[in-house]
């Protein structure tokens, strides 16, 4: 099933991380790879994707490289940093439970995730951009 950009995909995700109230890193994990997994399937044309997580997130998702290989206008290089199933972790939101895997191609597909729930949508949540002393 494809995504239309104006239209929110909302899915919840719960039976598969278990209902959480504290969120344990195997959850954080199995969050990430069902997200991951969705974001393959609804969206195939993508060819690179960015896990964006929390500083405490990021610490439960296990390291499989230090170094994200890629040809770019005919060179080879690559990027370095934390690399999980050949995406980029980067630890950019200041909320722990929000999780975000992002498509690096021209319309930018997202998934927005939240730990707490395990509601997975095309849209952030409402709260997601609102300052932590709210």
């Amino acid at each position: 099933m494809a995504c239309k950009a104006t239209r929110a995909l909302t899915f919840d995700m719960r039976c598969s991380i278990g209902g959480m109230n504290q969120i344990p890193p195997t959850a954080v994990v199995t969050f990430v790879d069902a997200m991951l997994d969705r974001a393959l399937i609804d969206y195939p044309y993508v060819d690179e994707w960015e896990i964006a997580v929390s500083p405490e997130q990021e610490a439960c998702i296990p390291i499989h490289s230090d170094k994200l290989v890629r040809t770019v206008n005919g060179r080879l290089g690559y990027y370095s940093g934390h690399v999980y199933r050949d995406c980029m972790v980067e630890d950019i939101f200041d909320k722990s439970w929000l999780v975000r895997v992002l498509g690096w191609s021209e319309d930018e597909p997202a998934l927005w995730g939240d730990l707490r729930t395990g509601v997975v949508s095309t849209e952030p949540p409402a709260e997601a951009f609102r300052p932590i002393s709210d």
